[in-house]
């Protein structure tokens, strides 16, 4: 068994304010707390697979996955003697199929665990995302204006539904709104707010930091929202 690794580069706090905060853009769809609908691609899923595996070990993955329900494997067309478990990283996958796989690693990584484990999934997606000259151009030319501009397009190439709102609150703050998003799992949100710090970095963006204001999984209102910081 591996030692999960605390990310140098993520730092996703918890905060627990007294009450939720309203929209900054209202008369959006609210999100269900589990998926009702909608597609991941393969991307983020593989990169689940592969960290949870790190974390935890191929033995223990392979048992939890081997206990799904056979339909669930079907759908998600799960192979356990391939690589990444046969997630293809550009195909599109249903997200309700994946709810008992998400509840599955939800269940066996808690507390520290699952945060570092969804702190080295972002980093690894980012990664991944940014290879090679790719990280060399978006070093250069991204921004959080470039986030708050085009953040939609961002979020389209990971899901297919729900509505990426950035809004600047103050110099070098944004609250990040997530709305209408019919795929929303728990899991799913953790990793898509943990995505900003390892993103913002990749900018290179002064000690981007990442607070959680808000998840369905809590109760009304119906968006999640999370406060986002750096250094001018």
């Amino acid at each position: 068994m591996t030692t999960p690794r605390r990310s140098t580069s993520s730092s996703l706090l918890r905060a627990e304010p007294p009450a939720p905060p309203p929209s900054l853009v209202p008369g959006e769809a609210a999100s269900p707390v589990f998926p009702t609908g909608g597609h991941v691609k393969g991307a983020p899923l593989a990169a689940l697979l592969e960290c949870w595996v790190r974390t935890s070990s191929r033995a223990v993955v392979l048992e939890r996955i081997a206990a799904l329900p056979s339909a669930t494997r079907d759908e998600l067309r799960l192979d356990l003697r391939a690589e990444r478990f046969g997630i293809l990283p550009a195909s599109w996958y249903p997200v309700v199929a994946g709810v008992q796989l998400f509840d599955a690693i939800a269940a066996e990584l808690r507390g520290p665990r699952f945060d570092d484990f969804i702190a080295e999934s972002a980093d690894f997606i980012i990664a991944r995302a940014l290879r090679g000259v790719h990280r060399a151009v978006f070093r250069v030319v991204g921004s959080p204006e470039l986030l708050r501009r085009h953040g939609q397009t961002f979020w389209n190439r990971q899901f297919d539904t729900g509505r990426l709102a950035v809004i600047d609150v103050a110099p070098a703050r944004q609250r990040h709104e997530y709305h209408s998003w019919d795929s929303h799992h728990p899991v799913l949100c953790r990793l898509a707010v943990g995505c900003i710090v390892p993103m913002f970095a990749a900018m290179g963006v002064r000690r981007p930091r990442v607070q959680v204001e808000h998840c369905v999984v809590d109760g009304p209102p119906g968006h999640c929202s999370a406060h986002v910081q750096w250094d001018e």
